[in-house]
């Protein structure tokens, strides 16, 4: 038998009568691979899940054919040698088996529910049929995980690491009877996993970041052009701003959904940092920009994050380490240039003030997060990075308007 996903049967080969496939996902990545298998075969399948599953099942994959037993209705939570007892009268020869285990962590402690594990592999070894289970290892310890693989003859681990600014997900055969294989996120050649999109979650997170942020500083470098009349050294601006913006904007671009892959990261980092620069210059040149108390504190603290995480880092993040900081202090000089400029009114300049801390904030976050990996400290960092993005955007705008009616 095999599961209908090419990578994987090409490693895994046919699965025998017996057998045990323990799949660790995180959340609901890789179930799909389950689903298809299971539309497939649904005729001889036998599920164990709660009524919510069972009605998702019905719904979303019009798995209809299936024996289900249902917890709290068939079988009661509390008592699983009911649900060893019906499998071991249901079961027989090439019957599949699906559990999904994680409901049962809120009734029982780790150990009963390993204990419950693996007398199900007892039963599917004994009767002959193939028992699918689905774990999600986040909430499990590297100790506890042991205990369920040490049962299973099959283990497929779902991954999701920080790389960067990017999120990878893969797949790998963790256990089986050959050995075990390397992280695969392609299956062959074009062809992606089920649940592998074109664009993920994180992707788009940042994509919105830096838009907003993008949005926000052209509308500044608009309001500037509407001064040039005005105010002397803003005739020169907008050209620095268009080639400092353009970039900045396609480095990070680039870095980030790794369009040539073949270039080292630091090549898009100097390009972020030149373009940047170049946004900067104007002000720098004119003595618009001045670092003032506020600043230089934001800068010093965010700076500060380097040394204080960087000896916790791996070496291959240490640059975007250094990138990180040099980039956001850069960002916090831009927002300080619109703030020192009289057309603001004080709500407008709070906002600034506020936006300028936050980034210090997420600057902080970032680099915390690079030591741990984890993905929701990418998000807080990201989320902490977007909220002054949008003042800044907000402000920018008000900003641009007031002065297309004066001028």
């Amino acid at each position: 038998m095999k599961l209908g996903v090419p990578k994987l049967d090409e490693l895994l080969g046919d699965i025998e009568p017996g057998s045990t496939l323990l799949l660790f996902t995180v959340g609901d990545l890789g179930v799909d691979i389950f689903f298809n298998f299971l539309k497939a075969n649904e005729e001889r399948a036998m599920i164990f899940a709660t009524p919510q599953i069972k009605r998702f099942l019905f719904d979303k994959r019009s798995i209809t054919k299936a024996k289900f037993i249902v917890l709290g209705e068939e079988v009661s939570p509390e008592n699983l040698f009911e649900t060893t007892d019906i499998v071991r009268k249901l079961a027989k020869d090439s019957y599949i088996g699906v559990f999904f285990f994680q409901p049962l962590f809120l009734f029982h402690p780790v150990e009963v529910v390993q204990r419950f594990f693996a007398q199900l592999t007892e039963i599917a070894l004994e009767r002959r049929f193939i028992l699918l289970a689905i774990l999600d290892k986040r909430f499990l310890k590297e100790r506890e995980i042991a205990g369920f693989e040490a049962s299973a003859t099959h283990v497929i681990e779902i991954s999701e690491t920080i790389s960067g600014f990017a999120i990878v997900r893969g797949i790998r055969v963790k256990k089986f009877p050959s050995g075990v294989s390397g992280f695969y996120r392609l299956i062959s050649g074009t062809e992606r996993l089920p649940w592998v999109r074109p664009l993920d979650e994180g992707a788009l997170v940042y994509l919105l970041v830096m838009l907003t942020m993008a949005t926000a500083f052209w509308y500044f470098s608009l309001t500037l052009k509407r001064l040039e009349r005005c105010l002397k050294g803003c005739k020169k601006v907008l050209g620095f701003h268009i080639i400092g913006l353009s970039l900045a904007l396609l480095s990070l671009a680039l870095w980030k959904f790794n369009y040539l892959s073949s270039l080292p990261p630091y090549i898009f980092h100097v390009g972020a940092i030149t373009g940047s620069v170049l946004y900067i210059y104007p002000a720098v040149k004119s003595g618009w920009l001045r670092l003032e108390k506020e600043l230089t504190a934001q800068i010093t603290a965010l700076l500060l994050a380097v040394p204080v995480f960087f000896p916790f880092i791996s070496s291959n993040l240490e640059e975007i380490t250094i990138f990180i900081a040099i980039f956001q202090s850069l960002v916090l000089m831009v927002i300080r240039w619109f703030y020192s400029m009289n057309m603001l009114t004080t709500f407008e300049k709070k906002n600034l003030r506020t936006a300028a801390w936050l980034i210090v904030l997420s600057g902080w976050l970032r680099l915390y997060q690079l030591t741990h990996g984890s993905a929701c400290l990418y998000y807080t960092a990201f989320l902490s990075l977007f909220i002054p993005s949008v003042f800044l955007l907000y402000s920018a705008i008000v900003v641009y308007e007031r002065i297309s009616r004066w001028l």
